[in-house]
């Protein structure tokens, strides 16, 4: 068997993956059902990847996904690390479970994924392997039978993400290693470029996160971050 840690860590060495033409992606021509929606797929090639095929289902169809966790017991509305999230979202016209991830962390009140055919604004039909913040749509876990479980736990964002950068950057940072990345994301939220993450600063991030429904906060984390650029 397999850990929740080896699954995680396998999905997130995927983030970035960009599909081709017609959904064109080595998840789907893994599964031998290439060019169609594939979501589901991707957590299956990740399970294939980590030897847990035998602890997570290998489907394409992400209802028949969520009856396989339910059918034996495994199914909850906790979140956990590594657990197979499936969601949801009527308004994009289908109202049923029509997509699924896994989870990466587990925050009060939201989760981290990492997920397949999504995209920057976390529709459920797109382009690559994002990782999302979210907190719904959420329609329930499954929870693999891993050796080692994990019940989720709020880590320091550099931590839980193996992020290039440890810290946050917030209201007050114009240290010399955080000067270059200050002014990118000074021109991304259209705010002066000065280097320096004053009040301004704070105020357009602030105003970005809640367009992109990212939190109200006005620091720029990693999943801030990787939104942005």
């Amino acid at each position: 068997m397999t850990t929740a840690a080896a699954v995680v860590a396998a999905a997130r060495a995927e983030i970035g993956y960009r599909e081709g033409p017609n959904n064109d992606t080595k998840y789907g021509r893994w599964y031998g059902l290439n060019n169609n929606p594939w979501c589901a797929m991707f957590v299956s090639w990740v399970a294939h990847k980590t030897g847990a095929l035998d602890i997570i289902p290998k489907h394409a169809y992400t209802p028949a996904g969520a009856q396989w966790f339910k059918s034996r017991g495994r199914w909850g509305s906790i979140p956990k690390v590594g657990a197979i999230v499936y969601f949801n979202f009527p308004g994009d016209g289908v109202d049923r479970i029509s997509h699924v991830g896994i989870v990466e962390a587990v925050w009060d009140g939201s989760i981290v994924t990492i997920e397949g055919n999504t995209n920057a604004d976390g529709g459920r039909e797109g382009n690559g392997v994002y990782r999302k913040v979210r907190s719904s749509g959420i329609v329930g876990y499954g929870y693999p039978a891993y050796e080692s479980p994990v019940t989720g736990f709020p880590l320091p964002a550099g931590e839980v993400f193996g992020y290039r950068k440890s810290s946050r950057i917030r209201n007050g940072t114009e240290s010399p290693a955080n000067r270059t990345e200050v002014m990118r994301i000074q021109k991304r939220v259209r705010a002066k470029v000065t280097g320096v993450f004053d009040m301004q600063t704070a105020r357009r991030v602030l105003a970005w996160r809640v367009y992109k429904k990212l939190g109200r906060g006005s620091t720029v984390g990693p999943v801030v971050y990787d939104a942005m650029f």
